[in-house]
């Protein structure tokens, strides 16, 4: 929480774009973000807050996106990597505007980590 005690809240994000991180490519950054579109379509209207607790931090981030149409599902219908590869751009979002970490590579299988 900030030091007001409110929960700070971060201007919206609109998830098109992965542009400032140095490790993931412009193709890679538009299918991740494509892919949490539809994800995020699923459940839920543009824009959307949610609520993100980083190092016991609690404080709101807000998201929109374009609603995806019937391609785009189709290409991202397998929900378990869709979710996975749509979680990738969130979370390259929420990492920047909390912590100011920027994704410089994908991890070697075995390392704990994906980026």
């Amino acid at each position: 929480m900030g030091a007001d005690g409110a929960n700070p809240v971060h201007d919206v994000v609109h998830i098109t774009q992965l542009d400032e991180h140095p490790g993931i490519t412009e193709a890679a950054a538009a299918y991740y973000c494509e892919a949490a579109a539809v994800c995020l379509a699923r459940h839920h209207t543009s824009p959307k807050t949610f609520a993100v607790v980083c190092h016991g931090e609690e404080g709101e981030t807000g998201f929109s996106w374009d609603e995806p149409g019937p391609p785009e599902a189709r290409a991202h219908a397998y929900e378990h990597d869709a979710t996975k590869e749509g979680a990738y751009a969130v979370t390259f979002h929420c990492v920047a505007l909390r912590l100011g970490l920027l994704a410089i590579g994908e991890a070697q299988a075995g390392t704990g980590a994906d980026w």
